[in-house]
């Protein structure tokens, strides 16, 4: 009796791990003001992975309110050279379940920019794949969506990631074995997903408890799917990470805050990196920048401080924007080798 009630507990306390997201899909066939472009590729499983690329209109058609006002903001701030037309791809991942629908806010705010934006379900067609590995296997689809998109513009773009949760972990993963991604944004994503589950465990049951229920969750987790929360470890990622990186704590998601944001942060191994959060309650208007101090444990249990530069923004309006202006300036593709004598593309000698 106590294995099969241990069996059961297993199955219910990894099931809320391994299928986050339940709700069915919207249609998302037409967007006003955007021009959608369907197509499928094969995952890395072989199963049937549906995507979309996303762009702006031509100017003189129908728009949406966030459409208008974030050109109207971009105009204003000044930073962007063109938006009718930017150079590279921005793939955007928010959720494992319906990818395309709920990352399309994020899309129509690059589009504004003139980005092409890519967004896909990494569930697969109908559903098909049944747990979610929060990258661990999705991200061996990121190469195939890349070489499906090249296919259908006909164009090899630099390509910029930006995710947020799920797909702020699927993306760091992704970025230190694709080299065609050249810049990433990652938003509210856990360092590791054991400590994510503890963090949830903990605040539902206390800690007396919550070492049982995780190792019994865990159990469930690896005879389901196949891999271990401990396997899903986006800050060893960051430590891979060479390209600029931008880090966003937006409040929001209640597995991520600032201390996992200034985690990986510190992680990352680029020199090009910054971190951004959300003007706080009492903050002036228009504050851009705060210094933050966090207390760190050493090895030996000393205690120092460590003190982090933060970017402000005030809304999803202002992060979004500030995420654009940075993609411009980050995504970019490496600059040829030139021998000493040689004239860039040429074999030519001076």
């Amino acid at each position: 009796m106590l294995v099969i009630l241990m069996a059961w507990y297993a199955w219910y306390a990894s099931t809320p791990v391994l299928v986050p997201y339940t709700r069915p899909a919207g249609d998302i066939r037409r967007a006003e003001g955007l021009d959608l472009r369907f197509l499928e590729f094969d995952g890395a499983d072989g199963v049937k992975v549906d995507a979309c690329i996303v762009s702006m209109k031509n100017q003189g058609g129908e728009t949406t309110p966030r459409l208008s006002r974030m050109r109207d903001l971009l105009r204003n701030r000044g930073k962007l050279s063109n938006l009718e037309r930017q150079p590279g791809i921005v793939l955007i991942s928010t959720t494992w379940n319906h990818g395309i629908e709920n990352s399309m806010n994020y899309a129509e705010s690059l589009a504004s920019a003139g980005y092409t934006c890519v967004l896909w379900n990494s569930r697969g067609r109908d559903q098909v794949r049944p747990y979610c590995s929060y990258g661990y296997y999705e991200s061996a689809d990121v190469p195939l969506l890349l070489d499906a998109v090249e296919k259908e513009l006909g164009d090899t773009a630099p390509v910029a990631a930006v995710g947020q949760g799920f797909g702020a972990a699927l993306l760091m993963q992704s970025a230190v074995r694709e080299p065609r991604i050249r810049c990433v944004v990652a938003m509210d994503s856990f360092c590791i997903l054991k400590s994510a589950i503890m963090r949830a465990m903990e605040d539902d049951m206390g800690k007396p408890t919550c070492y049982a229920a995780f190792w019994l969750a865990e159990l469930g987790i690896c005879t389901r799917a196949g891999y271990s929360s401990y396997d899903v470890v986006p800050v060893d990622a960051a430590r891979d990470l060479t390209v600029p990186a931008m880090l966003v704590c937006t409040d929001e998601l209640f597995f991520s805050d600032m201390k996992d944001t200034l985690t990986l942060y510190s992680a990352v191994t680029s020199e090009n990196k910054v971190v951004y959060n959300g003007r706080a309650d009492g903050e002036p208007y228009g504050t851009k920048t705060r210094e933050h101090v966090q207390m760190v444990e050493g090895k030996k249990g000393e205690k120092f401080e460590e003190r982090y530069q933060i970017h402000v923004y005030d809304g999803e309006d202002d992060l979004m924007a500030s995420v654009a202006e940075w993609i411009q300036d980050n995504n970019r593709l490496p600059k040829p080798k030139v021998l000493p004598g040689e004239i860039p593309g040429s074999t030519r000698k001076i």
